[in-house]
């Protein structure tokens, strides 16, 4: 996998606990949009099949980064349920708990296993994000 990748998924899973948060923001911007003035003083009419719920629906849908908010945290959420077990705790360990203050090897210490497999488990984890989210 690509570094560029890797860092990508890392600060993916670092947002992990704001992205119920970042979703609900998002269709909320959808829902309630900053209106601009117009200026236009013409003498234009509205179309006639105008339907609001139907033009803010097609908009939630549509919406790219709200569908990439709802990708990642679903990535992340199969990346968990799938995982071998103790991965979970090593990557909120490493990742969610905040400010970190363990190294690799005090969170080795932690789970009860080598430093290396915390790190090959860590990078299993990642590339099943990546996986899940179709990047190779």
């Amino acid at each position: 996998m690509r570094k560029g990748a890797f860092k990508y998924i890392e600060q993916i899973i670092e947002d992990y606990d704001k992205y119920d948060n970042l979703i609900k923001k998002r269709e909320q911007e959808i829902w309630h949009p900053q209106r601009e003035t117009d200026e236009n003083i013409g003498g234009g009419q509205r179309p006639r099949d105008f339907n609001m719920v139907e033009r803010l629906a097609s908009r939630l849908v549509e919406d790219e980064r709200l569908c990439r908010l709802k990708d990642e945290k679903d990535a992340l959420d199969h990346a968990f349920r799938i995982c071998r077990p103790g991965t979970d705790k090593i990557i909120k360990m490493w990742y969610l708990d905040k400010p970190r203050l363990k190294t690799w090897d005090g969170v080795a210490k932690e789970v009860n296993w080598s430093r290396r497999t915390c790190i090959n488990l860590r990078d299993e984890f990642i590339q099943s994000v990546a996986d899940e989210l179709g990047m190779i």
